[in-house]
């Protein structure tokens, strides 16, 4: 009877310690499915206190660690794991993520090289070498990984927007808005798809289609961004709707520090709507970001906004400006037609006329005959002079 109670005593803990195992195991489930992924490693330590290598415990440990936020504990415990069992796909996986994410884009390539080893035909490994051969340069590596990625997976719109991405890079524009077009058939709201589309056009200058695609995203979603407005506000110029075009631009700023080219296209749709004033004030701010060859087309757009708004003084100045940024002769026709309008005196006038004829190319044009015209008449007017002052 004594051995009886004291094997009864002897099984009783062992018995306890399993249950509580069992219900530590059961908690610890229930927390990794409810997020709670610091007391789930508090539960994962009580478990795993003489066992911290278990490939269970290093993997469920990562996966707290990571959802944390807590990177290198998680790329520590993916490590160890793959350590322990090289062909453990579900840890490599998983670090290749945190690599690429982390910039350690080596690392990471050289991951999903290993993967594809053993599963040539995932799409999706294809796919993530594709981006970081991208990340890493290596064009033609990112363009062979992303076909790839599509001979397994012909309806991935990812895969095809990466793939259309790198046709743009190389300005393989034909293979690019094919890709587009499939990618749109599958996912007809797909805004960044269409602004790859109208980056395309864009580029080949075809306006229409910019205008397009940008204005089905503004269908789509009612946010605009200073990109697309961008795209619009200058497809709009092109197509010669000023009016647009301002409207465009001018809420781009709003959300945006413009560039020079914006102020410039600004510039150029208040010339053509006629407000002098503000072309002045657009093509003044390009001047002051200027980077571009482009300063003295701006000096003659001033002068041109304040030759229209009879500030001839100041025409002249900008003029002169501009001609020793770009050597156009046109310019001396300008500071002609300045002094002509400003002064009695019509010698300055005659001096740039005459420059303006002995410079220019164009032996029948509107300037040029106008300046034909102008001299002419100053030398009827000096004729009339001399005689009346000989009588």
């Amino acid at each position: 009877m004594l051995r009886i109670c004291l094997l009864i005593t002897l099984f009783i803990p062992a018995h306890l310690a399993q249950a509580q195992k069992d219900s530590l195991q059961k908690e610890l489930k229930n927390e990794v499915a409810l997020m709670q992924f610091d007391q789930a490693l508090r539960s994962l330590n009580l478990l795993y206190a003489n066992d911290k290598e278990s490939e269970y415990y290093l993997l469920t440990s990562a996966y707290c660690y990571e959802n944390l936020g807590q990177s290198k504990k998680a790329q520590e415990q993916y490590e160890a794991l793959i350590l322990v069992n090289d062909s453990h796909n579900i840890a490599k996986v998983k670090l290749a993520s945190l690599y690429k994410n982390q910039g350690l884009y080596r690392p990471a390539l050289d991951l999903y090289s290993q993967l594809l080893k053993a599963d040539r035909s995932n799409a999706y490994y294809h796919k993530q070498k594709a981006q970081i051969s991208l990340q890493l340069s290596d064009v033609q590596g990112a363009l062979f990984s992303s076909q790839d990625a599509l001979t397994y997976s012909p309806h991935d719109v990812e895969a095809i927007f990466g793939l259309a991405k790198i046709y743009l890079e190389v300005r393989y524009y034909r293979a690019t808005d094919s890709l587009v077009d499939l990618a749109l058939k599958l996912e007809p709201n797909n805004i960044p798809v269409r602004i790859l589309g109208a980056n395309s056009a864009y580029r080949q200058e075809n306006y229409t289609i910019v205008k397009e695609h940008i204005e089905e995203n503004f269908r789509i979603s009612k946010d605009s961004t200073a990109y697309q407005l961008k795209l619009l506000g200058i497809a709009d110029f092109h197509l010669k709707k000023y009016a647009a075009s301002i409207h465009c631009l001018e809420r781009m700023i709003l959300k945006e520090d413009p560039s020079e080219l914006i102020y410039n296209y600004l510039g150029l749709a208040y010339f053509e709507t006629q407000q002098y004033a503000e072309s002045e004030k657009a093509f003044t701010k390009a001047l002051r970001k200027a980077i571009s060859d482009k300063t003295g087309a701006y000096y003659s757009y001033i002068g041109l906004n304040q030759y229209h708004q009879q500030n001839y003084t100041m025409a002249v100045i900008s003029f002169e400006e501009s001609f020793h940024f770009k050597k156009d002769p046109l310019i001396y026709y300008y500071i002609a037609r300045s002094y002509d309008e400003q002064f009695a005196d019509k010698k300055p006038a005659q001096k740039y006329y005459e420059r303006f004829l002995a410079t220019s190319r164009e032996a029948d044009d509107a300037y040029t005959n106008f300046s034909k015209e102008r001299l002419s008449q100053f030398k009827t007017a000096d004729h009339f002079k001399k005689v009346k002052s000989d009588e």
